[in-house]
């Protein structure tokens, strides 16, 4: 068996457990993967010879190596805890975020410093992992760098799913219009894994217009009966995210005692709008889809449940 049949031929990312990338990070992808088919050093340890096609994903907080013949026939399924990964992951893009950021605005020696922490975490990423693998798989340090720059791009949606929480309250002004419609579009994606909950600072009934513009997108709000932050009985939540710049202040208060945490996400008022009903309703349709937007992003979907 020659030595070059110790190595990947073929390498696919499970796009099931990846979120939509910026384009620096879709860019370190590419170039990782390119790097990685050009020149690597991979063999399963005692088992069977190379070459193989590799399969990379992420169940349950682990990265999954699926090793595979070039007939695609299993060869070995290697699982590596990510926990020891994610402090460095982290790390890792906020360096990365600044570096891409000093290369458009910065001068040379600011970007050379910044890239010399960047570079500094990926080699102890890449040596974490090979150290991971050993007892497994063998690799050089140039495939444990190209394959840490993919399993940095796999982490970002463990670390985008580690930050939902399973109790979410919304807050606006009269818990009529914006909280209502975000209540039931979260319940509508994540209804199953998070509970929803809406309030108003002071009383109000539910708008006849966000009930039209929300049964537009199949959700019916119309049994909605608003309350305001005296009328719950739980305060417990992971998470309120308040709509308007009164409800921010109740946020405030209602969480002060706790380890809660509360996320501003200012909300146009549509009542605002005058002229004929179209236009109302067209407000009221940018609201429910900023809405919406806001909601996909800070709790996304795995890609196969996108609307």
């Amino acid at each position: 068996m020659a030595d070059n049949d110790q190595r990947i031929v073929k390498i696919v990312l499970d796009e099931r457990t990846v979120v939509r990338r910026n384009a620096d990070v879709e860019h370190e992808r590419a170039v990782a993967i390119f790097d990685l088919l050009e020149e690597n050093s991979f063999a399963i340890v005692g088992g069977s010879p190379g070459p193989y096609h590799l399969h990379l994903g992420i169940e349950e907080n682990r990265l999954v190596l699926d090793i595979r013949s070039t007939a695609d026939v299993a060869l070995e399924r290697v699982l590596v805890p990510l926990t020891p990964f994610r402090s460095i992951v982290k790390d890792y893009f906020l360096v990365c975020e600044s570096y891409y950021n000093a290369i458009r605005t910065a001068s040379p020696s600011r970007i050379e410093a910044i890239d010399m922490g960047r570079r500094s975490l990926h080699n102890e990423g890449s040596e974490l992992l090979r150290e991971r693998l050993a007892e497994r798989v063998t690799v050089d340090l140039n495939t444990a760098r190209r394959l840490f720059t993919l399993l940095c791009v796999l982490h970002i949606r463990a670390l985008a799913m580690a930050r939902i929480p399973s109790s979410v309250l919304f807050a606006c002004t009269f818990n009529s219009i914006r909280s209502p419609m975000a209540e039931a579009m979260l319940k509508h994606f994540h209804g199953r894994r998070i509970y929803v909950d809406s309030v108003g600072v002071r009383d109000a009934e539910i708008d006849p217009f966000a009930v039209a513009v929300m049964e537009e997108i199949g959700i019916d709000i119309s049994q909605h009966r608003p309350k305001t932050f005296d009328d719950l009985e739980d305060t417990s939540f992971d998470l309120v995210v308040s709509l308007s710049p009164e409800a921010q202040h109740s946020a405030v208060e209602l969480t002060r005692a706790t380890a809660c945490e509360v996320e501003f996400w200012p909300v146009f008022d549509p009542t605002a709008v005058e002229g004929s009903r179209e236009e109302m309703l067209a407000a009221y349709r940018l609201v429910r889809d900023h809405l919406r937007k806001r909601i996909l992003e800070r709790f996304p979907l795995a890609p196969a449940a996108q609307p």
